[in-house]
């Protein structure tokens, strides 16, 4: 077929949701171009050596915004849930939040100072507008308090939840993220993030609609200021198909090199200079035993680098091949930006697995540690 209704650029979670609800509810015909081999972006899932190793998300939320989705589209939406879900290991002991009011809880067992919570927790209530872009986590923090051991809980906080350092992350993100209480369940599919979008795509192709994976998207065409037509380049040769709409979910920087900045606002062509990526690193251990005792998240207040550590393969055996287990800590570096310091950031990391796994010298098979940035970071935009 040389023409669709809609292309959509990049096979990440985002672009399969929008490609499936087109083919689904609107009857639209869809290809999907995708550049790497594999579909769902950073929530995907690759096999090596019979483990399932996640191409970014560790975890998937369960009833948000992607459960309805696949609720829209009646989709059967598989997680195994961990319970508990979240533990914090403070000066050696494992605290387990309660479900209510756990920020002011982990910051008082990690300071020892109801009062020194208390403010921190007051300055979230009573901020009624949000701070400005350029206000950090660590400089919203510091007007409350200078304890190292609460800056320590926001420190996990923000490594996790949006791979930034606290003096990285934007404290308006933050904020606005525990007030809406986001991620306070997930799960892990037992096939792997790979069996979230391959559920997707396959929604795209029995409408009768495309994914081609391994296709790099070169042009937006543009005629007489409409869309016309996209094209790309699939095993080195030249490739073209006529549209009426393109969804580009390449990024803001990408989707104007694709049409040309003369198409963007002056306002839009801003936020390609403010937007900011978020670089993130992991190792993952391989290895007989667990490294922690229970199938939830760690976080990791004290570490230098790391925000949590997890054992996916406690819930989820099928991720790990018979008698083995997939365990991995997940750090932010200090600065998303180039020149990047990889070999301090990886030695600080390997310091923290170290210290906060129970066996990593004695009992690790092997390791191997990725680095998510440049092109293909962590998160691709945070303002």
């Amino acid at each position: 077929m040389n023409k669709f209704d809609v292309v959509v650029i990049g096979a990440g979670i985002g672009g399969l949701s929008a490609g499936a609800l087109l083919a689904d509810s609107g009857g639209f015909q869809v290809l999907i171009l995708e550049y790497l081999p594999f579909i769902g972006g950073r929530c995907s899932s690759l096999k090596h050596k019979g483990y399932t190793m996640t191409t970014g998300a560790v975890a998937i939320e369960g009833g948000g915004s992607l459960q309805r989705i696949f609720d829209d589209l009646g989709l059967p939406f598989d997680l195994r849930y961990p319970e508990p879900q979240v533990k914090y290991l403070i000066k050696g002991q494992q605290h387990e939040p309660p479900k209510k009011g756990a920020l002011g809880f982990l910051m008082t067992e990690a300071c020892g100072s109801p009062d020194e919570a208390d403010r921190v927790m007051k300055g979230l209530r009573e901020t009624t507008e949000l701070p400005p872009p350029d206000v950090s986590v660590a400089d919203w923090l510091s007007g409350y308090t200078n304890d190292p051991e609460i800056h320590g809980i926001f420190r996990a906080l923000c490594g996790g939840i949006i791979s930034l350092s606290l003096d990285e992350a934007g404290a308006a993100e933050l904020i606005s993220l525990i007030r809406a209480r986001s991620f306070r369940r997930f799960g892990f599919p037992p096939g792997g993030n790979a069996e979230i979008a391959e559920t997707l795509g396959r929604v795209v192709e029995r409408a009768g609609g495309s994914i081609l994976a391994g296709s790099k998207a070169t042009n937006i065409l543009i005629d007489d200021g409409e869309i016309s037509g996209v094209q790309w380049i699939e095993d080195g040769r030249k490739e073209q198909v006529s549209c009426s709409f393109v969804i580009s979910n390449a990024g803001i920087g990408k989707t104007v090199e694709l049409a040309g900045r003369q198409w963007f606002s002056a306002e839009e062509l801003s936020r390609i200079d403010q937007a900011k990526a978020a670089y993130s690193m992991t190792i993952e251990i391989l290895s007989h035993r667990p490294q922690i005792d229970f199938p939830g998240l760690l976080y990791l207040p004290e570490a230098r680098r790391a925000a949590f550590a997890a054992c996916p393969s406690l819930l989820c055996p099928e991720w790990a091949p018979e008698g083995m287990h997939l365990n991995l800590i997940l750090g932010a570096p200090s600065r998303s930006e180039e020149p990047f310091d990889g070999q301090t950031e990886l030695e600080l990391l390997l310091e923290d697995a170290k210290e906060f796994f129970l066996d990593f010298d004695q009992e690790t098979d092997d390791w191997i540690m990725r680095s998510f940035r440049k092109d293909w970071p962590g998160l691709r935009i945070l303002s």
